[in-house]
């Protein structure tokens, strides 16, 4: 057994490993139970970032936001389909508080989405806001009001 910095570093990546982080370059590996739909959601996600953004502490809000977004995406198609149906219906219609109840619920649903993507911080403005922060230190060396006449 050697003592020297090889064996500090497979030290700290094996309990990185054993601690559920996962590698550098690696992607968050989709948990089993999800539905092939869901599935297909997790990869369009994980793709979509950078290798290494997401860790094992994600996998619960990932899930959970797979699951969403496919429930919201079959939700908006049952509401498509109702309204299509309820074309000749006279607005006063009794039958219209069904839809309006989907559509509630979709729209409750967009909510959670929302939430866990900002939670996950994948969402727009989220990767925003790092953008601008960013940029807004690399050249706010004067501030607005002190540049007049300059």
């Amino acid at each position: 057994m050697t003592s020297g910095p090889l064996s500090v570093t497979a030290q700290a990546t094996a309990a990185g490993i054993a601690a559920g982080r996962i590698l550098p370059g690696e992607r968050l590996a989709p948990p089993g139970d999800l539905s092939d739909a869901e599935r297909a959601e997790w990869f369009k996600i994980t793709t979509a970032l950078p290798a290494g953004f997401l860790s094992t502490e994600h996998t619960s809000l990932l899930r959970e936001l797979c699951r969403v977004t496919v429930f919201a995406a079959r939700l908006g198609t049952t509401i498509e389909t109702a309204m299509a149906d309820m074309a000749d219906v006279p607005p006063a219609d009794k039958r219209w508080a069904k839809v309006q109840t989907l559509m509630r619920s979709h729209g409750e649903q967009l909510t959670t989405i929302v939430r866990l993507s900002r939670a996950l911080r994948i969402s727009k403005q989220a990767r925003e806001g790092r953008d601008q922060r960013s940029t807004r230190r690399a050249t706010s060396a004067l501030m607005p009001w002190n540049d007049w006449g300059n």
